[in-house]
């Protein structure tokens, strides 16, 4: 039977819980889904309790024409760890899930957890002025409008060319795994196209620089050495704001840490749960 929690607006969510201890909930990116998770959920929840769910708009979850945007996803969050109970729990978000801790830190600050993993994301989409760590480190408002102009016009074309994106830069299309490339697609045309468009919209809007500084828990940060995405002064930038944190590039990773270097990231994490 599928697990749903209905939010503040009526919207269910769908949700998975696995394992027993200290509890851990993922928080998967943009056009993503629980599933974003397969290489972490089963080492993680032989020692946590490990909570994964799709985001509105996303893979199982209702999919509504309203309330597509970041303030909503972090009041789903909040929904859900009332809910479901969590004291406390350490929150991993990797790309747009890092972003809705960022906005869940600005809106409620960060005492309802004991510490944080950001992964592969900038606390700024958008380039502008003296800013240009946003995305590919040129995105502004002509590209961003262009890119929302492609997904229209070809969603699945434009999905399989971002998944792509998301390994190291240095991996030739050829070596790369094609059935996960076929998954990953999958699970991002099950992102309805307004949450797709919607979110993106809300990514470009937001700004967290103010943020991070205010961060008092301890975070790791989780970053590919060969993200096609965001520069690598990113990492950089993150780690100086941050006061209580640890940086770990990947080397072998793009935008992909998931999938790219499992092991040592599920190695990580598990590291950062048992310091708390």
């Amino acid at each position: 039977m599928a697990n749903f929690l209905e939010m503040e607006d009526g919207v269910k969510i769908r949700y998975e819980i696995n394992g027993r201890g200290k509890p851990v909930i993922l928080i998967h990116g943009w056009t993503g889904g629980r599933a974003n998770w397969m290489r972490q959920v089963p080492a993680l929840s032989q020692h946590f309790q490990v909570v994964t769910y799709d985001h509105r708009g996303h893979g199982e979850s209702d999919k509504p024409e309203k309330h597509l945007n970041l303030n909503w996803l972090a009041r789903d969050l909040k929904t859900i760890m009332k809910k479901l109970n969590l004291e406390k729990p350490v929150a991993v978000g990797h790309s747009m899930g890092a972003a809705t801790l960022f906005e869940y830190l600005k809106l409620y600050g960060d005492e309802d957890f004991s510490a944080l993993c950001f992964i592969d994301m900038t606390p700024k989409f958008m380039c502008s002025g003296d800013w240009k760590m946003g995305i590919g480190g040129a995105l502004n408002c002509e590209l961003s409008l262009l890119l929302l102009g492609q997904l229209f016009e070809d969603a699945r074309g434009n999905v399989e060319a971002s998944v792509i994106m998301g390994y190291h830069r240095d991996k030739k299309l050829e070596d790369l795994p094609r059935e996960e490339i076929e998954t990953l697609a999958k699970m991002s045309l099950n992102t309805s196209l307004l949450a797709t468009t919607g979110l993106f919209v809300s990514l470009c809007l937001n700004d967290y620089r103010e943020v991070l500084p205010k961060i008092k828990v301890p975070v790791l940060l989780a970053y590919g050495g060969g993200s096609q995405l965001f520069p690598p002064e990113v990492s950089k930038y993150m780690k100086q704001h941050i006061k209580n944190s640890k940086l770990v590039i990947y080397e072998k990773s793009g935008h992909n840490i998931l999938y790219e270097e499992p092991e040592k990231l599920n190695r990580e994490l598990t590291e950062l749960i048992q310091s708390v």
